[in-house]
């Protein structure tokens, strides 16, 4: 019993690690682009009347 759980403990932690770094990496690109998104439409004064850009931008 215990010989056929030990070797699958390693396996799922490496695939929910990979899992989790993957989404990182997606959620800071998106913040990334979101904050550039942000930063362009306040510096062209859209920000107050386009409303998308507000809860865009998460910090």
């Amino acid at each position: 019993m215990r010989r056929l759980f030990l070797p699958e403990m390693p396996c799922v932690k490496h695939t929910q690690l990979e899992v989790h770094r993957r989404l990182m990496r997606f959620a800071h690109r998106l913040r990334r682009k979101s904050l550039m998104i942000f930063e362009l439409s306040r510096q062209s004064g859209m920000a107050k009347d386009n409303g998308f850009a507000i809860p865009f931008f998460i910090p």
